[in-house]
């Protein structure tokens, strides 16, 4: 027997007549009446495994009669009851039945003593009391008690120390793995009703450099069985309790099966003294390859047009090694579209046959469709006994949020695609509708700042820098490299930065603008600044010009009145601002705009995306930098409302058209960019649903405690710890609601930040260790959405808790892995630089310390910003008669360090450049050091700057 998922421990069946009314007679040829809706009342008692009642569990029907749950919450007795359980059936002349059993859910998650959730089941029987005549008489309003209901509690620990039989020592590496049987309830004659016992999947670990593993938080009052893959079970020198009241088979050699207790507390094994199998090697199994995937290396995979799933075309998994047989197609699911609304296959069939897994399905999968073939990982062993696990060698495996199945994500193969590509944007580019496109100051066009180009599908990797051509009005530009990042955007770095008040045409050869499937580009109907050129229409052509003009500053949105919170969309409004009246919009800007705005430049809209109303606009004008909107009639609570301004009435007094905010987020564009879209909300009923973690950025394994975080995740002001949540928060916390605890201490909280209303940001004083477990505390009071919801534990995360003494605390339970960074930063080159290898490095002629000429000075790696002008000295003229040059500016991004002058430097000067070591810090909080590649560095006589000289 193999004991799989959920297991049905018969301790006592529990079936209640019901006597049940309004039906009809039945028919005069006898033919059966069908009861349409019989309601009653469901009651019970659910106690721990010692019999006494456990308060605060919640039972939950969710009958087919009535969709939505009814459900009740135990008292301080254990004690529920369920009134308004719907069920139907069919009646007849002295027979007649209700489409029993009755299946209740016990829900245990929110106790503060972990216990087993439950589903358990009453067959109710509908029972004529009287029969005068041919006209069966029932009773409606039956009433089912359950009868106890027993849980056990997850309050034990098992541990113990693996040991080779034979010499004694200590064997580390080793999977133990941990196995439910059902629940080994005492003699007390409490048995309680049958019940299916959620006992979630197999626990595994690790033994350590000792030999020692341990499980915690396992089942009380349950029989458990215990195995160490790749060996056989020679002795445990612990005396355990037997299991004695489950019809289960015999323990072989490979494992033991003993009974946890009714308290709970610790199941030690001591030593278990194991003898290797001629196979044993403690290595899990893993996915190698899957027939007729077209690419390993991404997920969903794609699978060749062949694969419908259907045999021969089933899904043909190869694993690294061979394993157990006994998978059946009971063992494996497959899922069709997108969750939530993902839909089930029948299996017909699913077998192992060496390291082979084979699975066919009963109908062929639709074309084009995403497809998750689960496999029961009980099902999936060696040799051995290891458990499969996720592999390396492919991308589209991974766990389900209990680890029970092994999950790989697939995509049927679908029509060739014939559509074009085309060009979704610029980075930096704010007005797709202008012609030429004026670029963001931030784009140089280096390679700290490219030139990217965004397309709305993947294309081919085939642009070199010779295929682009980048015009300037003064000549053209030299492209240094290009790039495809993410199959969709074309970064072009050149090998000077774009000068400012410039037109800048970007010219690419059309050939070498293909989608995968070998589409060629096509214009775009939402950019202006699109084209093709040259004499054959040859080269894709973007329009673009960079900032210079005397106002190049453009209108924006600075506040609405009555907003709550502006770094939130839709913007919520406080009440009585309706659109009418003294409760209309007033949008203030950052500028005096140019009057002549009227209610035809102005659309009130709504509701829902998609279900929108247009709203009828009584007065709309301009006065100074103010935008007024009234409408004709008051808009409803609740709603969301979006006020669409045409952008052709929003200039300022140059002519500026007005752009985004960056201090507002509730604005936006239309697709066409011909209208400034504001979203609102008005304020309406409360929202009484609670907010929850989504994640922590960095984390890749939500099912983990503690959670691994990326190495990129230093919690310094570069790389902060970021907490993501479901909807928008409070921006109410301050440093001294947070602590973060490490192995070596407390790690002191510099800043937090909420960053648009759903990812909080804390910035720590140091950086956090390179190993070791890292526990973040927020106080609960403090973690409040809008409608001043308190946080509520993720369904998705197996990371987050509650601690404290009241459980105060919200708390993610993280740890980071070992350093790879212990190199310090240093100079590769600097821009302009003739010669490298001499100590006073001869500079070209055009570098003269102003900008756009200044020093551009490139790293190793990545440094941390912070880096200012008080940061950096200036000196010229020969050692003992220098003179300080003011700077201008400086600043660091990426792995560049930019230094600006007040004033020219005249040529033929000996110049030296001071930077604070302090402010040159790589991501791992390492300090620059002398290069190897370059002559012309060195530090000060106390080491407090680096000098370039």
């Amino acid at each position: 027997m193999s004991f799989r998922g959920l297991r049905w421990v018969q301790a006592g069946m529990v079936c209640m007549a019901l006597a049940l009314t309004g039906c009809m007679s039945p028919d005069e040829d006898d033919t059966p009446n069908e009861v349409t809706t019989l309601s009653g009342t469901v009651t019970g008692t659910v106690l721990d495994s010692n019999g006494s009642p456990i308060e605060g569990v919640v039972v939950r029907y969710t009958g087919a009669v009535v969709k939505a749950a009814v459900s009740a919450v135990t008292n301080d007795a254990g004690q529920f009851e369920l009134p308004g359980v719907v069920v139907s059936g069919t009646s007849g002349i002295g027979a007649n039945d209700a489409n029993g059993p009755i299946t209740l859910v016990l829900d245990t998650g929110e106790l503060e003593m972990p216990h087993m959730g439950a589903t358990v089941r009453v067959s109710p029987d509908a029972d004529v009391i009287a029969n005068p005549g041919d006209d069966p008489v029932f009773i409606n309003n039956f009433n089912v008690d359950t009868g106890p209901v027993r849980l056990p509690a997850l309050n034990t620990e098992v541990r113990g120390t693996v040991r080779n039989a034979e010499t004694g020592a200590a064997v580390s590496g080793v999977q133990v793995t941990l196995e439910f049987q059902g629940v080994e309830f005492d003699q007390d004659g409490n048995v309680g009703v049958a019940a299916t016992y959620d006992s979630g999947a197999n626990r595994t670990a690790t033994t350590d450099s000792a030999g020692l593993f341990s499980f915690t938080g396992v089942y009380a009052d349950s029989c458990v069985r215990v195995a160490v893959g790749g060996h056989e079970i020679v002795t445990t020198s612990a005396s355990l309790p037997s299991c004695t009241e489950l019809d289960d088979e015999p323990t072989d050699a490979s494992s033991i099966s003993f009974a946890t207790t009714n308290d709970g507390g610790v199941m030690d094994l001591a030593t278990v003294t194991v003898d290797p199998y001629p196979n044993g090697d403690g290595i899990p199994p893993h996915v190698e390859s899957t027939d007729g995937v077209v690419d390993d290396s991404v997920s969903p995979a794609p699978l060749a047009s062949r694969i419908d799933g259907v045999a021969p075309n089933g899904f043909v998994v190869e694993f690294s090694e061979a394993l157990q047989p006994g998978m059946d197609a009971d063992d494996a699911l497959v899922l069709i579209g997108e969750a939530p609304t993902q839909t089930t296959v029948a299996v017909a069939a699913a077998t192992v046959s060496g390291s082979t897994v084979t699975v066919e399905t009963d109908a062929a999968l639709p074309a084009g469709e995403r497809v998750q073939l689960w496999l029961a990982r009980e099902a999936l062993l060696d040799s051995a006994g290891n458990i499969a696990a996720p592999s390396t060698d492919v991308a589209y495996d991974s766990l389900s949020g209990d680890s029970a199945y092994l999950v790989l994500d697939y995509r049927t193969f679908s029509s060739p695609d014939l559509s074009a590509p085309r060009a979704l944007g610029v980075a930096g580019v704010t007005d797709p509708a202008m012609s030429p496109a004026t670029l963001d100051d931030s784009v140089t066009g280096l390679v700290s700042a490219p030139i990217v180009i965004s397309f709305s599908e993947s294309m081919k990797d085939i642009v070199e820098p010779g295929d682009v051509t980048v015009e300037l009005d003064s000549g053209f530009a030299s492209v240094l490299t290009t790039e495809l990042v993410g199959e969709t955007q074309l970064q072009i770095a050149l090998d000077e930065p774009l000068p400012v008040g410039s037109e800048v045409t970007v010219r690419i050869d059309r050939a070498e603008l293909q989608d995968s499937e070998g589409n060629g580009i096509v214009l775009s109907d939402d950019l202006a600044y699109d084209g093709f050129t040259g004499a054959s229409a040859q080269f894709f052509t973007l329009f673009l010009a960079t900032t210079g003009a005397a106002d190049a500053q453009a209108p924006f949105v600075e506040s609405t009145d009555g907003v709550i919170d502006p770094a939130v969309s839709p913007a919520p409004l406080a009440s009585g601002f309706d659109g009418t009246g003294a409760g209309g919009f007033v949008i203030r800007f950052n500028e005096t705009l140019q009057a002549g705005l009227d209610a035809s430049d102005v659309t009130v809209l709504v509701g829902p995306s998609g279900s929108q109303t247009s709203m009828a606009v009584a007065t709309a004008a301009i006065a100074g930098d103010t935008v007024t909107v009234e409408t004709a009639v008051a808009i409803g609570q609740g709603e969301l409302v979006e006020v669409r301004l045409a952008r052709d009435a929003l200039r300022d007094t140059s002519g500026n058209v007005a752009v985004l905010s960056d201090e507002v987020a509730y604005d936006s564009l239309s697709g066409s960019s011909a209208e400034l879209v504001l979203s609102y909300r008005t304020a309406g009923a409360p929202d009484t649903e609670a907010p929850m973690a989504a994640g922590v950025t960095g984390v890749a394994d939500p099912s983990a405690r503690p959670a691994e975080l990326d190495d990129s995740i230093t919690g310094l002001a570069a790389a902060p710890l970021t907490v993501v949540f479901t909807e928008t928060m409070q921006d109410i916390i301050e440093p001294g609601d947070v602590a973060v605890q490490v192995e070596g201490g407390v790690v002191a909280v510099s800043t937090v930040e909420l960053i648009g209303g759903t990812q909080l940001q804390i910035v720590l004083d140091e950086a956090l260790p390179d190993s070791g477990d890292v526990t973040v505390l927020i106080a609960r009071s403090e973690l409040l959405d809008l409608a001043g919801n308190g946080i509520a534990l993720s369904t998705t995360l197996a990371y987050d808790g509650f601690t404290g003494p009241e459980a105060n605390l919200f708390t993610l339970f993280l740890t980071t892995g070992e350093a790879e960074d212990e190199e310090p930063p240093f100079v590769e080159f600097t821009e302009g630089v003739v010669d490298d290898g001499v100590t006073r490095a001869p500079l070209d002629s055009r570098i003269d310390g102003v900008a756009p000429n200044g020093f551009e000075i490139h790293f190793d790696e990545t440094l941390q910003p912070g880096l200012d002008a008080g940061d950096v000295i200036v000196l010229v003229g020969a050692s003992g008669d220098q003179a300080t040059v003011a700077v201008a500016a400086a600043g660091i991004s990426g792995d560049t360090v930019s230094v600006e002058t007040a004033s020219p430097i005249a040529g033929g000067q000996l110049v030296e450049v001071w930077l604070a070591r302090e402010a040159l810090l790589d991501r791992a909080g390492n300090v620059a050091v002398l290069s190897a590649e370059v002559a012309y560095d060195a530090y000060s006589g106390d080491n407090a700057y680096l000098v370039l000289s």
